[in-house]
């Protein structure tokens, strides 16, 4: 499930994102994928490879806490799986900008 995460402070002409994404890869493994930088633009991006996908989520959560606490708030959650629910909202707090 994909979290994007943003900053917007206009008094300091700053709009940033940073998206956190599990998906598996060609190989069997599960793969993090990062994507940040200003909104509006395609960032750039890195990868990071696990066994599974219980791994790779608790390195989401991870991220995202990291994140969190250096001001980008959450801006949407999504979970495109068929019959899943939204309760992992609940597990992230909603930051404002400071």
């Amino acid at each position: 499930m994909p979290v994007e995460l943003r900053r917007v402070d206009p008094a300091r002409n700053m709009r940033r994102f940073y998206r956190l994404d599990v998906q598996p890869d060609l190989f069997g493994r599960v793969l993090l994928m990062k994507q940040w930088g200003r909104v509006g633009t395609g960032g750039r991006m890195m990868m990071e490879s696990y066994e599974s996908t219980d791994l790779a989520a608790d390195a989401l959560e991870r991220q995202a806490d990291r994140k969190r606490r250096r001001g980008i708030g959450m801006f949407c959650v999504f979970d495109f799986r068929v019959g899943a629910t939204l309760s992992v909202i609940e597990r992230f707090q909603i930051v404002g900008n400071p």
